[in-house]
């Protein structure tokens, strides 16, 4: 035993974000890019596992992410407008912000005959992206930063303030382990119920406050 616990374990971890998903499409204002538009980025980060007593788990994770600058087509604000509004188009030097992420997990495992639960708690963070208008003619000024008072504040703000966001959620699990009761040969199902819920205990900042409902089956075999 080690700080009281039957199990200690941890690792880092990094790897490479490859931009796979689909891209914003500038003449579609509904158009939802996925996969980071375009941009390839890195992660870091490390993972710690504490077997506190038998079936029960705490897990916490800890990660960081960076897209890499990238000049691509947009439209591009020129009277304050949303972007995605933008009159006109031409090349833009987009830099994401930095992506943080914290996660920590409990997990008891075959409460009775097989059914454990579990919750985690997630947070991430997202800092601003930097755009930099590369038309060769800004003979038009843009207006991507936005509109400042006298006092320095922003009136209306421009993209960086926008695409900051911050996102908590609890993410509630039951699930059924079959192999906790048996060991016999065969396939037998795991059931996963998971349930996302949005919260708000330290930060929550331009996001979608949804629901996610899942129900997994998973077969070993």
């Amino acid at each position: 035993y080690r700080l009281k616990c039957r199990k200690i374990d941890g690792g880092v971890f990094a790897g490479v974000l490859v931009p796979s998903g689909v891209k914003r499409q500038p003449n579609n204002p509904a158009s939802v890019p996925f996969g980071g538009n375009g941009h390839t980025g890195i992660y870091w980060g490390a993972e710690s596992l504490f077997e506190l007593k038998e079936d029960w788990e705490l897990n916490i994770r800890l990660q960081g992410s960076k897209r890499f600058s990238k000049t691509q087509n947009s439209r591009i604000s020129i009277n304050y407008e949303p972007i995605i509004f933008g009159a006109i188009e031409g090349p833009v030097e987009i830099d994401p912000g930095f992506t943080f992420f914290f996660s920590p997990t409990f997990k008891m495992n075959d409460l009775r005959d097989g059914f454990g639960a579990g919750i985690q708690y997630c947070l991430a963070i997202h800092g601003g992206d930097v755009w930099t208008d590369k038309r060769e003619d800004q003979t038009i000024p843009n207006t991507l930063y936005g509109l400042r008072n006298s006092s320095g504040g922003y009136i209306l703000p421009g993209v960086y303030q926008l695409s900051k966001w911050k996102a908590e959620y609890l993410n509630v699990t039951i699930f059924y382990d079959p192999d906790r009761l048996t060991t016999d040969e065969g396939v037998k199902p795991h059931v996963v119920f998971q349930w996302d819920i949005p919260v708000h205990l330290f930060a929550q900042e331009k996001v979608s406050k949804t629901n996610l409902v899942s129900l997994g089956l998973t077969f070993h075999f």
